[in-house]
């Protein structure tokens, strides 16, 4: 494609901090950083009470992204609004109104100034809904993006939600993958889940690219303290409880003469009061809780780290590729990943040697995984044994924009389902 100019609906963005308008704004600056124009038409969603206002790194995305709010009014005329949005649109799912006034600034920017390619990103189905709609009407390209399943394909123990609105979310969420010129994920086993759930009518076009870092981020060498260091970010929701991992904290303090020499600092926000579960294992002098921060302050703390850790919900397959793991990778510090034993993660761990994963159902596996961490930390060879360059080589800017550049390139000459697939693979 020829001057590539790229419109972009995510329901979630910057200046927002939660993990899936992370996602977004770190793509959306990487496109700028190969020279793409992009704009951007979001929504507000001060989500997990993470930062809220605009600062570094996503001050270059402040003049190009439009945020869309539909008036608030009373329950009535929000009912009546909403009616003739569905009226309009064609399709009753949550955020409708929003996806209306999306359309119609994106068919204005359209026409002031052509766009080349349609992305719509998650967090949430709704941004597919004007994604779609500006597709059919301009006939520019349309990737559509899924990082997560849509609701009503959230495996267990994750809700799928009512189901009357799984019912109507089903049949979008096909039209979806069936009229999108390619639809997106970061990992394989998503992939399958989505597409083998759907089982659309037609053939598909799919291709999997990973969860995106960001260069210009603060980084820190390694240096080894006097205290064994853990550090988890992000959301802790109810699906994903850490109590095993206190137990295998609790276990190492008492059996490896650990008292005093191990700290897990958690930064972010929970599903579940953690203050009770701390308390139960005796973990008050070992467990800090820190209130949300931006996304530069946190990653300070994580290089301030010895091990950074991800908790995974116990799915029987690890189907989800937490954003937060590039993060984690681009600091340098190797990872304790409490995952299922199959899926996503597990095999990172394993093929990349960027961290170890752990049984999240088992106790003793997570103990296991944190006592060798903690004798290599002991015996100063932590920093030695792990590799972070080849994953962030998969998932560095300059591998990303190159996996989308191939992508225009071929939706533009309208490449076969096989092509793409085998050109990105």
């Amino acid at each position: 494609m020829n001057r590539t100019r790229i419109l972009m609906f995510a329901s979630g963005f910057a200046p927002y901090s939660a993990s899936e308008n992370l996602v977004n704004s770190k793509l959306a600056l990487a496109f700028q950083g190969r020279g793409w124009e992009v704009e951007v038409i979001s929504r507000p969603d001060p989500g997990f009470r993470y930062a809220g206002s605009w600062e570094d790194p996503w001050l270059p995305l402040r003049r190009v992204t439009h945020e869309i709010e539909p008036p608030a009014g009373g329950r009535l005329r929000r009912a009546i609004d909403a009616g003739r949005c569905v009226t309009r649109l064609g399709w009753p799912i949550d955020g409708v109104r929003w996806a209306q006034r999306a359309l119609g600034a994106g068919l204005r920017r359209h026409r002031d100034r052509p766009f080349t390619v349609v992305l719509s990103r998650s967090p949430c189905e709704v941004s597919h809904l004007p994604a779609m709609l500006f597709a059919a009407k301009t006939g520019v390209a349309w990737i559509a993006n899924w990082n997560d399943p849509p609701a009503f394909l959230m495996p267990p123990p994750y809700s799928p939600g009512p189901w009357h609105k799984g019912a109507v979310l089903r049949r979008f969420s096909r039209r979806v993958i069936e009229t999108a010129g390619l639809s997106t994920f970061p990992c394989d086993a998503l992939r399958r889940h989505v597409v083998d759930s759907l089982e659309p009518r037609r053939a598909v076009r799919t291709a999997v690219i990973p969860h995106i870092g960001v260069d210009r981020v603060p980084s820190a060498p390694y240096r080894r303290g006097d205290c064994f260091r853990l550090c988890h970010a992000g959301n802790l929701s109810a699906e994903r409880n850490p109590s095993v991992l206190f137990a295998a904290l609790r276990r190492l303090i008492d059996s490896d003469s650990a008292a005093g020499r191990v700290a897990l600092e958690i930064l972010g926000v929970s599903g579940n009061d953690l203050r009770p579960l701390i308390a139960g294992y005796g973990l008050g002098g070992c467990v800090a809780l820190r209130v949300p921060a931006g996304y530069v302050d946190t990653l300070r703390a994580l290089c301030r780290a010895d091990v950074l850790v991800i908790v995974e919900a116990p799915c029987d397959h690890g189907i989800f590729l937490p954003s937060k793991l590039i993060d984690y990778v681009q600091c340098g510090r190797p990872v304790l990943a409490l995952s299922p034993r199959r899926g996503t993660v597990a095999d990172i761990m394993s093929r990349f040697r960027c961290g170890v994963a752990a049984d999240c159902t088992s106790v003793d596996s997570v103990y296991d995984a944190l006592r060798r961490l903690y004798r290599l930390w002991e015996a100063g060879e932590l920093a030695s044994q792990f590799d972070f360059e080849g994953y962030w080589k998969t998932a560095c800017p300059g591998a990303v924009t190159a996996a989308y550049a191939r992508v225009f390139d071929m939706l533009g000459a309208g490449a076969s389902t096989c092509e793409l697939a085998g050109q990105l693979a």
